[in-house]
C-alpha cells in the first residue's frame, strides 16, 4: 500500500476511535489507544512490514510539532495562575520526577534486569527523543527507554486521570501537573480534555521535567543506581542474618 493510502487509512482509525470516545465516555477508549490498535489491526491483516508504514509515521510525527505548539494557547490563558503557583510547581516536578525515576530504577535492579535496562526505565516519563538521547549518552538500551515512555504515556492515557480520581486528586491544577510530570504528552491530551488549566499546567510539567531531567541524569541516574544497590546488598545481609 502506498503512504497515502496509509495515513487515509490512520486518520480515518482515529475518527472512529474518537466517535467511539465521544460515544461512550469511557478511559479505556482513549483515541490515541483504539487509533493505534486499529491501525496495528489492518498492518497485521495485510502482512504489512512496519518500514512500509515508516513514511507515514513520520509525517504524522512532524503533524504533530503544529499541535504540541498549540498547547501554548491555554498556557497563555493561564498564564497568570501558572506566575503565582510557580515554587508550588518547581518543588512538585522536583519530588515527581526524581521519585518516579528512582522507583522505575529500582524495581528494575529487584527483578534482576541489567544495568542498561534499569537505567533505560528510569526514563519512562520524558518524551521519547529526550529518553532516547539520554540512554545514548548514559549507555543504556535506546529500545527500551523508547518502549518505557510510549506505555507510560499510554498507560496515563487510558487510566490516568481515573487513578488520580480514585487518589482524591480533583484539583484541575494538581491533575494536570500529575500528568504532565509522570504520563509526557499522551497523558496532557487525555487530561486536556478536563479544560484549560489542566492542560496548561500538564504541558509545563511534560516541558520542564524533559528539560531538567536531560540536563541532571547523567549525575542523577548513576547515584539512584549505586543507591538501589547498596539498599540490595543491606536486604541481603539482613536476611542472611534473620
Amino acid at each position: 500500500m502506498s503512504t497515502l493510502l496509509w495515513i487515509g487509512l490512520t486518520v480515518i482509525a482515529y475518527i472512529v476511535a474518537y466517535r467511539l470516545d465521544r460515544r461512550f465516555k469511557c478511559g479505556f477508549l482513549s483515541p490515541m489507544f483504539v487509533g493505534s490498535a486499529i491501525v496495528m489491526a489492518l498492518l497485521l491483516a495485510t502482512r504489512t512490514d512496519s518500514k512500509v508504514y515508516a513514511p507515514t509515521r513520520d509525517i504524522i510525527d512532524e503533524l504533530l510539532g503544529p499541535a504540541m505548539i498549540a498547547l501554548a494557547i491555554p498556557l497563555y490563558n493561564n498564564r497568570q495562575t501558572l506566575r503565582c503557583h510557580l515554587p508550588t510547581i518547581a518543588i512538585s516536578l522536583v519530588v515527581g520526577s526524581v521519585s518516579t525515576m528512582a522507583v522505575a530504577i529500582w524495581l528494575g535492579q529487584a527483578f534482576g534486569f541489567s544495568q542498561s535496562v534499569s537505567e533505560a526505565i528510569g526514563l519512562k516519563s520524558v518524551t521519547a527523543p529526550v529518553a532516547i538521547a539520554i540512554a545514548t549518552q548514559l549507555g543504556a538500551n535506546t529500545g527500551i527507554a523508547a518502549l518505557a515512555v510510549f506505555l507510560t504515556a499510554r498507560i496515563g492515557d487510558l487510566a490516568g486521570p481515573a487513578i488520580l480520581t480514585l487518589g482524591r486528586v480533583s484539583h484541575p491544577f494538581a491533575r494536570g501537573l500529575a500528568m504532565g510530570c509522570i504520563s509526557t504528552a499522551g497523558g496532557v491530551a487525555r487530561i486536556s480534555k478536563e479544560g484549560d488549566l489542566p492542560a496548561a499546567v500538564g504541558g509545563v510539567a511534560v516541558s520542564v521535567t524533559a528539560l531538567a531531567i536531560s540536563l541532571v541524569a547523567g549525575i542523577l541516574v548513576p547515584c539512584i543506581m549505586e543507591f538501589g544497590a547498596v539498599a540490595q546488598r543491606i536486604l541481603v545481609l539482613a536476611a542472611a542474618h534473620v
